[in-house]
């Protein structure tokens, strides 16, 4: 049971990195979507539920890998979860600094 719910959460998380990589390509460019009920979804979503969706999924994972349990997720949703992880941390620090 534990597995379906780190896989969903990995999907999901999966479809808000996509809705993260976005936002920061309007953000650098120019908006593609001109309706801005669409866009505060898109906003919300690729900037809130992404980081947070990310941190979880892999902390999961981690905490797994600790206690040395099987997790049946697909290696492609780990490692595109762990990568855009890692350019939301740089693109975060990158703004502190």
């Amino acid at each position: 049971m534990r597995t379906h719910l780190h896989l969903f959460i990995g999907r999901v998380a999966i479809i808000c990195n996509v809705l993260f990589l976005y936002c920061e390509l309007v953000r650098h460019t120019k908006d593609f979507i001109g309706n801005q009920d669409i866009n505060a979804n898109i906003i919300i979503l690729g900037w809130g539920g992404a980081f947070l969706l990310n941190i979880l999924f892999n902390g999961l994972w981690l905490f797994y890998r600790i206690r040395k349990i099987k997790v049946s997720v697909p290696q492609w949703i780990l490692f595109t979860n762990l990568l855009v992880l890692v350019i939301q941390l740089v693109m975060i620090l990158g703004r502190i600094i």
